[in-house]
């Protein structure tokens, strides 16, 4: 688990493959949810594609704790995809 300070810069990645091709889904959405029950959800418009199955968001923690990033795609490129981070 990556470990940052609040108000760092962190940059939340994913990439999205089919069969070993990368793949965009028909819809992308992502959640952050926080240790002390706060959850943000971040609209599609406020996440980057920077290629085909290759997408970003800079978020800026501003609480304590660990923080579940959970991405999921709808359609063909239909996934579930969670990673955590530490803020301190």
């Amino acid at each position: 688990m990556n470990a940052y300070d609040i108000g760092d810069l962190v940059t939340l990645s994913v990439s999205i493959t089919v069969e070993g091709e990368p793949a965009d889904p028909d819809a992308l959405t992502l959640t952050i949810a926080r240790q002390d029950g706060e959850v943000l959800d971040v609209s599609a418009d406020d996440i980057v594609r920077d290629d085909v199955g290759r997408y970003h968001y800079d978020y800026v923690p501003d609480g304590r704790g660990v923080h579940t990033i959970t991405w999921r795609g709808t359609g063909a490129a239909r996934f579930t995809e969670s990673q955590q981070i530490y803020v301190r």
